[in-house]
């Protein structure tokens, strides 16, 4: 596959969320909760999650990506949440180590605080404690952006097998997944590539409105159809490579099942 070919594949994942009309009133929705997301904690992005996780299945499954109505919240909902649980675990050691970082750097100067008038000899060891939890913070920031790093590398393929499955479980069945993941490293690679470009853009969005003064007022309405449509164009290509790395590994067994996901 040359270049062009491979920009022309790209399109459809790039493109449909404003195809037509009915896509670009469902985009709306999506767009309007995760702007309500930015004011109602929780229950708006897990539906928005969980129907960027409805356009993942469709593409696992072989289908071209789509806008699926908004029309069975109890399962938005529910993937929305199972999808949720499934990055939390991704990302629970970097949280712990962050956790734990800052944990040791807050008690340990609230306990100097606490014995600044207990005396010379009482703050010089809390002073000496202090120096140790400050050193423990600036070991856990690099460790933990490595565990979050690491994390974040196998939660697509994860997700999508869980989306696949429809089970929960399914995303810690690390020996179904990693054969599909070994089976087109390099797309997977590419697609992360992607990814990368997609929240550079919605970075380069969110700072330069901050530092606009006029558009700064206007930063939550610009950053939810971003937050969205990234969250759409991530799930349809993840979904995209996962489809493709199971059928290099079982063409027949994949086709069969994805029919039945269709059909059910």
């Amino acid at each position: 596959m040359d270049h062009r070919q491979a920009i022309n594949s790209l399109k459809p994942i790039f493109r449909f969320p404003m195809r037509d009309k009915d896509s670009a009133n469902r985009f709306l929705v999506g767009s309007a909760l995760s702007l309500a997301g930015f004011l109602i904690p929780i229950l708006p992005s897990l539906l928005a999650y969980g129907y960027a996780i409805r356009v993942m299945r469709q593409t696992a499954t072989g289908d071209s990506p789509s806008m699926p109505a908004w029309d069975d919240w109890n399962a938005y909902i529910k993937d929305g949440v199972r999808g949720a649980l499934v990055s939390f675990a991704c990302f629970f050691p970097a949280f712990l180590v962050f956790l734990l970082g800052f944990g040791l750097y807050l008690a340990a100067f609230i306990a100097l605080a606490m014995a600044d008038s207990g005396g010379s000899q009482s703050y010089a060891a809390f002073a000496s404690l202090a120096l140790l939890a400050t050193a423990a913070l600036f070991v856990a920031l690099p460790i933990g952006s490595i565990l979050l790093f690491l994390g974040a590398i196998p939660l697509p393929l994860a997700t999508a097998h869980f989306a696949i499955k429809d089970s929960l479980a399914a995303a810690f069945r690390i020996r179904e997944w990693l054969p599909i993941l070994r089976a087109n490293k390099l797309g997977y690679f590419i697609s992360w590539v992607i990814v990368a470009g997609l929240f550079g853009m919605t970075y380069l969005v969110f700072f330069t409105a901050y530092y606009t003064l006029i558009l700064i007022c206007l930063l939550p309405f610009l950053m939810a159809p971003a937050v969205f449509y990234t969250m759409l164009v991530v799930g349809a290509l993840f979904g995209n490579v996962y489809h493709e790395s199971a059928l290099a590994i079982e063409p027949e067994p994949l086709a069969a099942e994805s029919g039945s996901q269709v059909m059910g």
